[in-house]
């Protein structure tokens, strides 16, 4: 995301990146289609392709502020779209509109 290179600390003995590998889970009933889920979008914020424990995944290489910032944004962008979809019954909310992917 930030483009920050991978710098190894030393915290209590034991090594500490600054970039990570962020994981997520595909739902898709073949490979074909699992790779069809990762849109331009998402190649352009860093996601590749992996299968990973006889799992569809997409992954992507994150330093750690940046994987925490996006975090919390997904937190509270789901707490605003779930309290929007209690208080309306509208499927298509302004929320999920205006940040969805």
């Amino acid at each position: 995301m930030c483009g920050i290179p991978d710098v190894v600390q030393m915290w209590d003995d034991s090594p500490e990146h600054s970039v990570t590998v962020e994981l997520r889970y595909l739902t898709a009933a073949n490979e074909e289609v699992a790779k069809q889920k990762i849109t331009p979008y998402l190649v352009s914020r860093g996601w590749r392709y992996k299968y990973h424990l006889g799992r569809f995944a997409m992954e992507r290489d994150i330093c750690r502020a940046c994987l925490i910032a996006h975090k919390e944004l997904e937190d509270e962008f789901k707490r605003k779209r779930t309290n929007e979809m209690k208080s309306s019954m509208q499927s298509d909310s302004y929320y999920l509109a205006l940040c969805g992917d």
